[in-house]
């Protein structure tokens, strides 16, 4: 019996996405449990870019789309570029597999999502890989400690998958996956993740709340509840944290938020030190780490981390992508689109955590940008909103 191209690309999608989340599971535990260099990371990197790769040659390449979305374009500018001038500092094959990952993703699963409808199948892959990486976590935690170990940064892989859980329409897997995700990040005591989750989770609520065409009374007091459950829930973990996370957040105003602010002077102090070359394409890829003698981390800043280490072509491409994606957001809100509510949690979420973090040059911005393919594609296949 002949095998239909749509099954084999329904299904290609799905294993492709298990492996992206099987692919970050690997990661989560390697830079936290060993000692790993960055060079052993590339060949999870090399193995999701080969599987990208296949898929979209062999599986993709009948699906054509005569126009396809400028909000998704401006991403795949900005990758491009960051690519080239990368390419100019001679920096190595690793960093440019690095970079050309969420480039690869981003497209293959946008080309899917506009030619195909989202089913069962696709919702079951999200669930399986969601708990993967869940189940990682907790097993990097260490379940005898689980409640002392703090700010573990893994916990974001789980947190930014979260969002195309929410596109599940079973409510109920909706509700667990949101119990599950609300025990990771306040174990993690993530300060930044904790306040990205939550009003993330804010505004998915309200504007779920706005799509409603119907009476509001039920849909509010529901919503009320949830939020005075959730909170209860919260309550109770930080007694078991013997406050760990009211100290936490109260440390901000003397540690200037795990010296942000002093770290981010220092960074712009060395781009304003950078030469014209330098400024315009960028020192290379990672180099805010490499260069950053004072602090020794990321910039923390995914604006200050871009024009650092790609330049000032990739800083505008960027600024520009990260608007659209804000335009597509309020658009989508505006048309009280089905899938406005979980892209206004995603967009939240990426919002702050792209100001106060760096999320770019990392492999979980691969399902920020799996997420903002899935929509962006349904949204513009065969006029769905």
């Amino acid at each position: 019996m002949q095998i239909k191209k749509e099954n084999i690309a329904k299904w290609g999608l799905n294993i492709l996405l298990l492996i992206y989340a099987l692919m970050g599971a690997f990661i989560m535990e390697q830079s936290e449990t060993t000692t790993q260099t960055a060079g052993g990371l590339m060949y999870y990197f090399v193995v999701a870019n080969f599987c990208s790769i296949i898929y979209s040659f062999f599986l993709l390449k009948d699906f054509k789309i005569k126009k396809q979305s400028i909000y998704i374009w401006l991403y795949i500018c900005f990758f491009v570029v960051a690519l080239i001038c990368d390419t100019f500092h001679l920096s190595g094959l690793s960093d440019l597999i690095y970079i050309s990952t969420p480039l690869f993703s981003l497209y293959v699963v946008y080309i899917y999502s506009r030619t195909h409808t989202l089913d069962i199948s696709f919702h079951t892959s999200i669930f399986i890989g969601f708990l993967i990486l869940c189940i990682q976590y907790l097993q990097i935690y260490n379940i005898s400690n689980l409640f002392y170990k703090a700010h573990l940064t893994v916990a974001y892989y789980p947190m930014y998958f979260f969002p195309l859980v929410m596109l599940n329409p079973n409510k109920r897997l909706r509700a667990i996956a949101t119990f599950i995700i609300l025990l990771v990040i306040v174990s993690s005591i993530k300060r930044g993740g904790i306040l990205s989750f939550s009003l993330g989770l804010i505004a998915y609520l309200f504007v779920q709340q706005r799509n409603d065409n119907k009476s509001n009374t039920k849909k509010l007091f529901i919503i009320i509840i949830t939020i005075a459950v959730a909170t209860a829930i919260v309550l109770y973990l930080i007694t078991l944290l013997q406050s760990n996370i009211f100290d936490r957040f109260a440390s901000i105003s003397s540690d200037g938020g795990s010296n942000r602010i002093p770290l981010w002077k220092h960074v712009i102090t060395m781009i304003s030190k950078s030469n014209v070359y330098d400024f315009i394409i960028g020192h290379g890829h990672n180099s805010v780490v490499a260069h950053n003698y004072l602090y020794g981390v990321s910039a923390h800043n995914d604006f200050l981390e871009i024009q650092y280490d790609y330049g000032f072509i990739s800083f505008v491409l960027y600024i520009s992508a990260f608007a659209g994606f804000i335009i597509k957001t309020r658009k989508l809100i505006k048309e009280k689109s089905q899938y406005a509510p979980t892209i206004a949690m995603m967009s939240v979420m990426y919002f702050i955590m792209s100001n106060i973090s760096v999320i770019v040059i990392y492999f979980q911005f691969i399902y920020v940008m799996i997420f903002y393919a899935i929509v962006i594609g349904q949204t513009e296949n065969n006029g769905q909103k």
